[in-house]
């Protein structure tokens, strides 16, 4: 039956083609590049990753870099929100690359991660990953925080509070929370106190993340953050751009 289908295609073009006044012009089909391997996707996207990251020089006067160090604590968190206990959420990167912890006055710290995928979809499953875990954690987590910075410090006390951030002070950004840390010793004395945000932008195959903190008497610089955040989205599309197919 299949053959019988073909033939009757077959004829019914000759005759089409016979009625035109002869065969057509035969055209060349347009040369596409073959996909590249992901060992060459992998070394391109660890490119990308670092060319978007914060340097020291992208930083005011006072401001200091030493190697980033990953937070290891594991908190006490429910099956559904024990995913924050991992390195960061970014589970389906190729490359996944990290600043400099950068430390300035009062103790403030600026860092920036880049991580880049094979696909914009896997991209987006990550972003939207983390966006749901914050959204629908963060209670919990904040608990689970509070318990951890007290832990074996008798009569202490701890607040912590993450916040999603709406789109007004995303400018831009896709997602991210602010943070709120503090800590006061049994005889009620404040042992310290932390301010700042982590925020994150998607941009086709690739997440930038820039994170800052600072204490609540001197917080980072707003006017700093703003030039970082436009900086680090001009280098996150570029970097984008030059991830091969």
């Amino acid at each position: 039956m299949h053959n019988a289908i073909k033939v009757a295609i077959a004829v019914t073009m000759l005759a089409l083609v016979a009625a035109c006044g002869g065969a057509s012009k035969s055209t060349k089909p347009v040369a596409t590049n073959p996909p590249v391997s992901d060992a060459a996707f992998k070394t391109a996207a660890a490119t990308a990753a670092k060319s978007m990251q914060l340097v020291a020089s992208d930083l005011p006067a006072g401001w200091s870099g030493k190697p980033y160090e990953p937070n290891t604590t594991q908190l006490d968190l429910s099956p559904a929100c024990t995913f924050f206990n991992a390195v960061d959420p970014w589970t389906n990167a190729v490359a996944n690359i990290n600043s400099d912890d950068f430390t300035g006055p009062a103790d403030s710290e600026i860092k920036s991660q880049a991580v880049a995928y094979r696909t914009a979809e896997l991209a987006q499953s990550d972003s939207s990953r983390a966006n749901t875990l914050v959204t629908q954690c963060a209670d919990e987590i904040g608990r689970a925080l509070e318990a951890s910075i007290v832990a074996g410090e008798s009569g202490a006390t701890a607040h912590v509070s993450l916040t999603p951030l709406v789109a007004s002070d995303l400018g831009g950004w896709t997602a991210g929370y602010n943070v709120s840390l503090s800590a006061t010793s049994a005889a009620g004395e404040k042992t310290f106190s932390v301010v700042g945000a982590i925020l994150w932008k998607l941009s086709g195959r690739m997440i930038g993340t820039l994170e800052y903190s600072g204490s609540d008497t001197t917080p980072v610089d707003s006017a700093i953050v703003n030039a970082l955040k436009a900086l680090l989205v001009k280098r996150l599309t570029g970097a984008d751009a030059t991830l091969p197919n």
